[in-house]
């Protein structure tokens, strides 16, 4: 009976243990994105520790309640980015959101971060066939749109 009730007491702890530390999960993402890649709620909040490139042909997937924080990090003056020459598809729901930001909270101030930009590469957003990139229900702070100044006047669109 005794070594039931210390078992029973291993497995409550263990248990515990695991629930507190999946709760507190962190993913850090930096780099070139060549496939397709989905962005999971198990590995939020994603910090972002250099730039990101999602390269044309492939998709990063965020989904609902994902939250994707930029590291301060600056460079000749420019803040960390997202790079969109592929598909974006952030969609959030309404008790779900999305949210892009900055990872210390001390920082979220304007420009803390670059920003989000999609180049004439990128797929758009198509109704009509539902293909391209979309960023639904989500909440863009803190972040701004010169991180990425070589690009300035070619057709790049930053949020």
């Amino acid at each position: 009976m005794k070594k039931n009730f210390i078992l029973f007491t291993f497995l409550i702890v263990v248990g515990f243990f695991g629930a507190i530390n999946s709760a507190h999960a962190e993913t850090e993402v930096k780099g070139i994105i060549n496939e397709d890649i989905t962005w999971g709620i198990d590995g939020s909040p994603y910090i972002i520790t250099g730039n990101i490139l999602v390269n044309s042909g492939a998709n990063l997937t965020i989904e609902p309640g994902v939250i994707v924080k930029f590291r301060k990090h600056l460079v000749m003056g420019q803040g960390l980015y997202m790079k969109i020459d592929g598909t974006l598809t952030a969609r959030g729901t309404q008790n779900n959101i999305i949210k892009f930001t900055a990872e210390d909270p001390a920082l979220n101030t304007e420009f803390s971060w670059g920003s989000i930009s999609f180049t004439r590469q990128s797929q758009s957003w198509n109704s009509g066939n539902n293909t391209g990139s979309i960023i639904e229900h989500s909440i863009i702070e803190y972040g701004s749109n010169d991180s990425y100044p070589e690009n300035e006047g070619r057709g790049v669109i930053s949020i």
